[in-house]
C-alpha cells in the first residue's frame, strides 16, 4: 500500500520556521457502516480517535478537528464532512504549520479510472456513508480515493505546512481470516462491492512528471511523512485488549494506533525513524498484543529523521532491531565483521547500554553478534574475546565503533593543460592535501592522495579545481568544480564540504562496485532492469554560447521526442543535454523485492529512489524519468561529467522495515556549498564507511534460498558531454 502524496520534483529538505506557526490536527474515525451488503462495523476507530485527541491535548495542541461516527451529523465520518474538514484545514494552514492527520476505518480497492495506477487499482478509504456500486460500475460510491488524499496532502504542503499522515486501514485483497474472536480486520475485499479486479489494466501513460510537475523552490513546499498500518499484501487489524472483559467496544483499538499511542506516551522525544522502528518491534515482539507477525507497517516521506512533533530536522541516532544474536542490519548499512554494537532495551528515551556485542558474521542485510567487554577495540583483522552472554532484554543496537580499511584515493593536484602534478609545497596543493587530511580524520572515512591509481582526479584550471573519476572530457573540464578565492586558506571550510561530499559518494560507489554480480546459469538475477534512452534532437538545442533556459530547452526537446524510437542505454554511453532516461523493473519471481535506485551524478550528489516491486506480473517505472543535463536548471549550472546509477534489489522480509535507503545516504542538501555541513560523525559516515566486505566478491549471484546472497546489484554508467563537444560530434 503506497498512497501517492508527493508533489513536485524538487522538495525542500528543511522544515520551514515561523514565529506564528501552529500545530493542527484532523482525526477521522469511520466505524458505523451499512451492513446490508456485507460491510461489517468496526469497534476500534472511536477509541483510536478519542485517545489520539487526548494525547494531542496533553501536548498542547488546540486546533484538533474530529470527524467520528458517534458525533453530530456535521461531524460524522462521511465523505462530504471529511472533504469539508480538509478544505477548512487547508484554508487555515500557513507556512511553518505542522499538520497531523490520522484516519482509522475500513480500506479497500477499486478499478483505476484515470489510468494513473500501474497495477490498475486505486486504493480507497471507506467513509461511513459508502454505498454499493451499480452492477459493472467498479467504483464505490462516496469512497475517498488515494488520488484525492494525495492532492489534499500536496495542497497542505503547498501552503508551506509540514504534514504527518497516519493511515490505520488497509487495502489488501488477501482475504485473510480473523485470527480470533478478539481480532478484526480493517479490510473489505473488492468482491464485496461486486468489483471484478481481473479486468484491471495497469497504466501505460508516459510519466511526464520530470517536465510538467510544478517545481517547489526551497522554502515554498512543506515536508511530509506517511505511516501506513500494513503493507499491500497484509490486512490491518484491530484487537480487543481487554480480551472480552471490557463493556461494549471499550477495549477495542487499531493494533497500529495502539502501539503508536503507547510509544508516544512513553517516549515523547524520538525521531520518526526511532518511533517507526519501535512500532515495528512492538508489533513483532510484544506478547501482550497476541498478533506477532500479523502486519508490517511501512513509511514514506522526507521527515523520517526529524523529531516527532518537534519541527526541527535531526539526523537522530540510527538504531537497529535486535532479536537474540541477530541484528537487523548488515553490510549494506555498514555493519561488517568487527563492528562494536551497544545493546539497549525498548525504552528509546534512555541512552544507557545493557551490554556490548561485536559483529561476528555479516550478510548484506543481517549480522550476527557475540558478547564482548565494553573495552573492545574493533579492528579489521581480529575479533575481541567473547565475554559473558547477550542480554535477553536487548531490543535495539546502536553502532559504537567500526573497523576501517577502505581508502578513497585522490590524485595530486594536476595542471589541466599539461597533466603534470603541482609541486607539493604550492599553495593550492597544500590546501587540498591538508584539507583532505582534516576531513578524513573528522569523518572517519579513509582518504589519501596517491600517484598512479586513484578514484578521484583533481585538476587545476586557472583558479578552479575540478574533481571527477576523470575531471575532463576531451579538452573540456568536467565534474564537480570549486572556484578558489584568495587568500587560499580562506577556502578551507567550503572545500571541506566539497571533499566530504566526494568521500561519501565514492565510498558508496566503492561498496556497490564490490557487490555487483553477473548472473550465472546456476543463479538467475531476481529482477530485470531496463534502461531506455530517448535522445534529444541536437537541432532543438541552443548552440554553445547562447543563453537559454535549460528547463524550457528540454521541454521543447521533449515535445519532439518519439517514444517509439527509444533505445536501450548502453553502459558507458555518451549522452548530451536533454536526453531522457527511463528505468523500469520487473521481478522474475512471485516474491516481492525492495528496489533502490541510487544515482551518483557528476557533481557527486547521491540521489536514492525506492520502489517496491511486488511480484512479476508487470513492469513498473523506477522513479520519474531522468533528464540528462550538461547545463542544469535552475541556473544553467554546468554539470558535464561522469554519472553512475546503482540498482540494489533485495527480497522483502516479512515483519521487518522496508529496505529503503531514502533519507539515509543523501549527501547534497541544497546549501550554497552543496553539503549538509561538516557533521562528519553523522549517519552517513557511520553507516557506509565499511560497507564493502571483499568476501562478497566471491558470491555466485542472487539466491532466494541463501540468505547470505539476498542482495543483487546492477550498475549503469554514462558520460554527460559538454555542450561544445556534443555539437562538435553532432550527437
Amino acid at each position: 500500500m503506497r498512497w501517492t502524496v508527493i508533489a513536485g520534483i524538487f522538495i525542500s529538505l528543511f522544515l520551514a520556521g515561523s514565529a506564528s506557526a501552529e500545530t493542527r490536527a484532523m482525526l477521522v474515525g469511520a466505524f458505523d457502516y451499512d451492513n446490508s451488503f456485507g460491510i461489517p462495523d468496526l469497534k476500534g476507530p472511536k477509541n483510536d480517535i478519542e485517545a489520539i485527541a487526548a494525547l494531542l491535548k496533553k501536548r498542547g495542541v488546540k486546533d484538533v478537528r474530529i470527524y467520528l461516527d458517534s458525533l453530530d451529523p456535521q461531524h460524522k465520518a462521511t465523505r462530504q464532512n471529511i472533504l469539508d474538514g480538509f478544505r477548512k484545514l487547508a484554508e487555515d494552514a500557513a507556512k511553518g504549520d505542522f499538520i497531523y492527520i490520522h484516519m482509522s476505518g475500513h480500506g479497500s480497492r477499486q478499478l483505476d479510472m484515470n489510468n494513473d495506477e500501474r497495477d490498475g487499482l486505486d486504493e480507497i478509504f471507506l467513509p461511513s456513508d459508502i454505498g454499493k456500486p451499480e452492477a459493472g460500475a467498479n467504483q464505490v460510491p462516496n469512497a475517498l480515493v488515494d488520488d484525492e488524499i494525495g492532492e489534499i496532502v500536496a495542497g497542505l504542503r503547498r501552503k508551506g505546512a509540514d504534514v504527518w499522515f497516519v493511515l490505520d486501514s488497509c487495502h489488501s485483497g488477501s482475504g485473510m481470516r480473523d485470527a480470533s474472536s478478539f481480532s478484526l480486520s480493517r479490510n473489505v475485499t473488492p468482491d464485496v462491492f461486486g468489483i471484478d479486479t481481473s479486468v484491471r489494466s495497469g497504466s501505460q501513460k508516459r510519466d511526464t512528471e520530470a517536465f510538467d510537475a510544478p517545481v517547489a523552490q526551497s522554502g515554498e513546499m512543506g515536508n511530509y511523512l506517511a505511516f501506513y498500518a500494513a503493507r499491500s499484501t497484509e490486512v490491518a487489524r484491530e484487537i480487543d485488549f481487554s480480551k472480552g472483559a471490557a463493556k461494549g467496544d471499550e477495549g477495542w483499538y487499531g493494533l497500529f494506533t495502539s502501539v503508536l499511542l503507547r510509544r508516544l506516551e512513553q517516549n515523547p522525544d524520538l525521531s520518526y525513524r526511532q518511533l517507526f522502528q519501535a512500532l515495528l518491534s512492538d508489533i513483532n515482539n510484544d506478547p501482550e498484543l497476541g498478533q506477532m507477525g500479523m502486519q508490517t507497517p511501512s513509511w514514506e516521506g522526507n521527515l523520517i529523521d526529524a523529531a516527532v512533533f518537534g519541527g526541527e530536522m535531526s539526523t537522530g541516532v540510527h538504531r537497529f532491531l535486535v532479536n537474540g544474536d541477530e541484528i537487523e542490519g548488515g553490510l549494506i548499512q555498514g555493519i561488517r565483521p568487527g563492528t562494536l554494537v551497544g545493546l539497549m532495551d525498548g525504552d528509546l528515551t534512555k541512552h544507557t547500554f545493557l551490554g556490548f556485542a561485536q559483529v561476528e558474521e555479516a550478510e548484506p542485510r543481517v549480522a550476527y553478534l557475540r558478547p564482548v567487554a565494553e573495552s573492545c577495540q574493533p579492528t579489521s583483522q581480529d575479533l575481541c574475546e567473547a565475554e559473558g552472554n547477550l542480554p535477553e532484554s536487548a531490543r535495539f543496537g546502536e553502532i559504537v565503533a567500526r573497523p576501517m580499511d577502505m581508502i578513497i584515493r585522490f590524485s595530486p593536484v594536476l595542471d589541466f593543460k599539461t597533466g603534470a602534478p603541482m609541486a607539493s609545497d604550492a599553495p593550492v596543493a597544500e590546501l587540498v592535501r591538508s584539507t583532505l587530511q582534516e576531513v578524513t580524520e573528522r569523518a572517519g572515512i579513509a582518504g589519501e592522495q596517491a600517484e598512479g591509481t586513484y578514484d578521484v582526479q583533481v585538476l587545476l584550471d586557472g583558479k578552479t579545481l575540478w574533481f571527477g573519476p576523470q575531471a575532463h572530457i576531451e579538452q573540456e573540464p568536467a565534474g564537480l568544480s570549486f572556484k578558489l578565492e584568495e587568500p587560499y586558506p580562506e577556502n578551507r571550510q567550503k572545500l571541506s564540504s566539497v571533499l566530504l561530499r566526494i568521500l561519501k559518494a565514492e565510498l558508496f560507489a566503492k561498496a556497490m562496485d564490490s557487490m555487483e554480480t553477473e548472473p550465472s546459469l546456476l543463479s538467475e538475477a531476481p529482477i530485470e532492469i531496463e534502461a531506455s534512452l530517448s535522445s534529444s534532437d541536437i537541432r532543438v538545442l541552443a548552440p554553445p554560447g547562447r543563453k537559454v533556459s535549460a528547463k524550457r530547452e528540454c521541454r521543447a526537446a521533449y515535445r519532439k521526442m518519439d517514444p517509439s524510437k527509444a533505445a536501450p542505454l548502453q553502459s558507458g554511453q555518451d549522452l548530451k543535454q536533454c536526453d531522457m532516461l527511463q528505468f523500469t523493473a520487473q521481478g522474475k519471481f512471485e516474491d516481492a523485492l525492495d528496489l533502490n535506485r541510487i544515482h551518483i551524478d557528476a557533481q557527486y550528489c547521491i540521489h536514492p529512489k525506492y520502489e517496491l516491486v511486488d511480484g512479476s506480473d508487470r513492469k513498473k517505472p523506477v522513479g520519474a524519468p531522468t533528464v540528462v543535463c550538461s547545463d542544469c536548471p535552475p541556473n544553467n549550472q554546468y554539470s558535464a561529467g561522469y554519472d553512475r546509477v546503482y540498482f540494489i534489489a533485495s527480497k522483502v522480509r516479512r515483519n521487518t522495515e522496508s529496505f529503503n535507503l531514502e533519507g539515509q545516504i543523501e549527501n547534497c542538501f541544497g546549501e550554497e556549498d552543496g553539503s549538509r555541513g561538516a557533521d562528519t560523525k553523522g549517519l552517513f559516515g557511520k553507516t557506509l564507511k565499511a560497507i564493502s566486505d571483499k568476501s562478497l566478491g566471491s558470491r555466485s549471484g542472487f539466491s532466494f534460498d541463501d540468505a547470505a546472497t539476498d542482495v543483487w546489484v546492477k550498475t549503469y554508467r554514462w558520460r554527460t558531454l559538454p555542450r561544445s563537444i556534443a555539437f562538435t560530434l553532432g550527437n
